[in-house]
């Protein structure tokens, strides 16, 4: 193997080891974020069914 050669292997293989970290990095992001919203979005409908209830619950009093 010649020197340019080898240097070129260990650099492909570098950039292809920093790809593969930002693909799972970016993976990860998105799906924390899809997670969060989800989160949030049933937090806030189950509030919403709550105070829907307690407004029900005062107009029946």
């Amino acid at each position: 193997m010649t020197p340019q050669l080898s240097f070129l292997v260990t650099r492909s293989s570098k950039l292809s080891q920093e790809v593969w970290r930002g693909m799972s990095v970016g993976l990860g992001l998105g799906l924390g974020a899809g997670l969060w919203l989800e989160g949030n979005h049933a937090q806030f409908r189950k509030t919403k069914k709550e105070s829907v209830g307690v407004n029900w619950l005062l107009v029946m009093i």
